[in-house]
């Protein structure tokens, strides 16, 4: 499943989680998510058996809340998490801030030709596009990575891009592998 599509709808599901919030309406199947301990800043992902950390385990709350110059409550893997494509959310106590960042496998070739229709970025990654607060990156050799948060323009790219760039540094000099590991530090550059 293409992550743009799949990030689409997460963010869409977290738009009218986050409207319905703001009305003092919360369905049902959107649990208040569980506080999780905090990890030490210096502190390396843990990686799955498909080589990829713990998307939730790259960030602590407090260094969200810096990230994204908000505060951030708590962190939860997103519901439609695996192993082979970890994906997290960091909410805010009031729900006015979510942010979705999730790694998968893919190749050069098919980043590309799902990127029609959506606004280079430059200045992360090999390649990066955005469309609608999803910004999308591909990191050589083999991996994307999808960010989620606000609804497009100059200052919530620029949000996205900075988170990006944390999760290609941990994916490069952290002490767990990922499948873009195999690639030099510079080729993100």
């Amino acid at each position: 499943m293409n992550i743009r599509r799949v990030a689409l709808a997460a963010g869409a599901f977290a738009l009218g989680v986050g409207m319905l919030t703001g009305c003092g309406l919360t369905p049902k199947t959107a649990a208040t998510p569980s506080p999780s301990a905090p990890a030490a800043a210096d502190s390396s992902p843990t990686a799955s058996a498909a080589g990829f950390p713990s998307v939730c385990d790259m960030f602590t709350d407090a260094d969200m809340s810096a990230l994204t110059q908000g505060t951030i409550a708590s962190h939860k893997p997103d519901g439609k998490s695996t192993p082979a494509a970890p994906a997290c959310d960091w909410l805010s106590a009031d729900g006015g801030i979510t942010v979705t960042a999730s790694l998968r496998t893919t190749t050069k070739s098919d980043f590309d030709s799902s990127a029609d229709g959506y606004t280079p970025v430059s200045g992360v990654g090999d390649k990066a596009t955005e469309l609608h607060g999803i910004l999308t990156v591909f990191h050589a050799p083999t991996t994307e990575i999808g960010i989620i948060f606000g609804g497009g323009g100059d200052p919530d790219v620029a949000i996205q891009k900075a988170i990006a760039l944390k999760i290609i540094e941990k994916l490069d000099g952290g002490a767990s592998p990922s499948p873009s590991a195999s690639a030099s530090a510079s080729a993100s550059e």
